[in-house]
């Protein structure tokens, strides 16, 4: 049936385009438009089926043609310019609503990602960043809710275990978190980010020598990153290597100047 109307929209386009007129022939060019201006979407594969901000481009395509059709409607006299005036007031109503219907959506992140989540519960990027944003808001029983929910549908999603191994650690719950943290490792060793977490989790769990350990695999897979270095240098501060440490804070510094840091900088000056 898709295929159908996009047969009759493109074979109205060029009847217009033939008929000569100028008018028409406008038409025609902003249907086009609004047709080209899509078709990077229609066929390249993407992650997101329908995603609004990949359609500003064609948006305008739409709005012109639409802008034009009310300027020929406009132009009636008698009882079709009531009517017209009349659709007007109706387009304005309807596109009002739907803006500011919009706009709540995208009021902040949290309820950006709850609107999407409603109308695409089978992607997993929305579970994992909904998550994300109700940890920055430590609504951490409603970022737990969401990632059970998506790894009822994703149980072998790396981010999502880790995700929740992130909630419980902010939740005290630290042997969950654990169990999380060795789940989300297992499917992606080579993350350095959760080596890192597993590192600060045992040193809340005064485990130094395994928080060692962690921060040493995570040193392994990403060298040059300035707060991993850091988290290492407390933990072999607090395991009394103080040579090591001071030497592992010398690395986080100079790490830290080149990513241009300046928080660690100042940390750790």
């Amino acid at each position: 049936s898709s295929a159908l109307i996009l047969l009759l929209y493109i074979i109205i386009a060029i009847y217009l385009f033939r008929t000569g007129e100028r008018i028409h022939r406008l038409l025609s060019f902003f249907m086009i438009w609004f047709i080209i201006t899509l078709l990077p979407i229609i066929i390249i594969p993407l992650n997101s089926i329908m995603q609004e901000n990949r359609c500003h481009v064609s948006s305008l395509g739409f709005s012109i043609f639409l802008s034009i059709v009310l300027w020929r409607v406009l132009s009636f006299k008698g009882h079709r310019l009531k009517l017209a005036y009349g659709l007007l007031s109706v387009l304005i109503v309807l596109y009002s609503t739907g803006t500011v219907y919009r706009n709540m959506a995208w009021r902040d992140g949290i309820t950006l990602w709850t609107d999407a989540l409603e109308k695409a519960p089978h992607e997993i990027r929305i579970y994992h960043n909904l998550s994300v944003y109700l940890l920055r808001s430590r609504d951490y029983d409603q970022a737990r809710d969401t990632l059970f929910k998506g790894l009822r549908l994703f149980p072998d999603n790396w981010q999502l275990h880790y995700n929740l191994g992130r909630v419980f650690r902010e939740k005290g719950e630290l042997n969950q978190a654990l169990h999380e943290y060795k789940i989300a490792e297992k499917l992606n060793p080579a993350e350095s980010k959760i080596h890192n977490d597993k590192g600060q989790l045992y040193l809340l769990r005064e485990e130094v020598d395994e928080a060692i350990g962690a921060y040493q695999k995570a040193i392994e897979i990403s060298p040059d990153t300035a707060f991993i270095r850091y988290n290492m240098a407390k933990a072999l501060e607090k395991a009394g290597r103080l040579e090591d440490s001071r030497r592992e804070l010398d690395e986080a510094m100079r790490y830290a100047v080149l990513s241009d840091n300046r928080r660690l900088i100042e940390k750790i000056a």
